[in-house]
């Protein structure tokens, strides 16, 4: 594995220094995309090995601008795979990536879900990172990200899947303690009383943009993302 491991992340320092210093995707030629590609599938064959020894080539792509928004992207959700191993080290990075205001919807959509995603099967998401969660979310700045949260911890809150029961209790407690049920939008209108109650929600009704990449963007979401396969 660790052999393996070496190989794919040489062949993607590889692929990445053949990138122009300003590539872009809307300007680039054939030959380019199809180095972008196979970058973009390496990324996801590191993920696929599921080991600690990928999250530094894991975090070197997710902050090199050559990958772009989609590549970048798929560097964050490969993630989720080696949070069986090393699920505080996952938290960590992602937890840090959300908080970075500046970076793309995409990217901080991704670096949440992920977040949320090492909470079950592996060990409880820690209450003091929760709680530094939501502290952000009262203050963050993009509408889209804050209504895909608020929409997926309330989902949480209101869920009845016994697999997410320690996490729903730890969540409920800080939703009341911080008043985030305050702030998350339309949770005040009995929203999620009908929708989240049923441990599904439209992502349409999240009020996300269209850009965001096919893993977030679909007909919805179910508590199931937040179970261990």
């Amino acid at each position: 594995m660790v052999q393996a491991v070496h190989f794919l992340t040489r062949n993607l320092e590889k692929k990445l220094y053949s990138l122009p210093y300003y590539f872009n995707l809307q300007y680039t030629s054939e030959g380019e995309r199809e180095i972008y590609d196979d970058a973009v599938h390496t990324i996801k064959a590191l993920g696929n090995a599921g080991v600690p020894e990928t999250l530094p080539v894991l975090i070197s792509a997710i902050n090199n601008r050559k990958l772009q928004v989609e590549g970048q992207t798929a560097a964050v959700y490969a993630l989720q795979s080696v949070a069986q191993r090393a699920p505080a080290s996952v938290r960590d990075i992602t937890l840090k990536i959300f908080l970075q205001t500046n970076k793309e919807q995409e990217i901080r959509v991704a670096a949440f879900l992920t977040f949320m995603k090492s909470a079950t099967g592996y060990s409880l998401l820690p209450q003091q990172k929760i709680s530094q969660l939501m502290e952000a979310i009262r203050h963050e700045p993009d509408a889209y990200v804050k209504s895909f949260v608020c929409t997926y911890i309330m989902a949480v809150d209101r869920s009845e899947d016994p697999s997410i029961h320690a996490l729903r209790g730890v969540v409920h407690y800080l939703l009341k303690t911080t008043g985030l049920f305050l702030v998350c939008p339309a949770a005040d209108k009995g929203y999620f009383s009908s929708k989240a109650t049923r441990g599904y929600i439209s992502l349409a009704d999240a009020n996300l943009p269209r850009s965001l990449p096919r893993d977030v963007m679909g007909i919805g979401f179910s508590m199931e993302m937040l179970s261990s396969k």
